[in-house]
């Protein structure tokens, strides 16, 4: 009866394991898509700014801050 008891406590453990990586992924998937998200948006209401040199630059500040790279090639 022990032994099936260490079994099952394996496997909760392991289905625990499980879950939480399986948590931490989809988090991480979702703080991507969000950050995407905001510099499209951001990118958007700058192209559409009347002071585009300045707002580039605050852009450019945001995402050095938030450690991503602005992969839009703008020149």
């Amino acid at each position: 009866m022990a032994e099936a008891d260490r079994k099952a406590a394996r496997i909760l453990e392991d289905a625990k394991k499980a879950a939480e990586q399986e948590r931490e992924k989809t988090l991480e998937e979702a703080r991507t898509q969000i950050a995407g998200l905001v510099m499209a948006a951001t990118a958007k209401v700058l192209s559409e700014s009347g002071e585009a040199g300045q707002s580039l630059q605050l852009y450019d500040q945001y995402l050095a801050k938030a450690g991503v790279t602005d992969e839009s090639n703008r020149n």
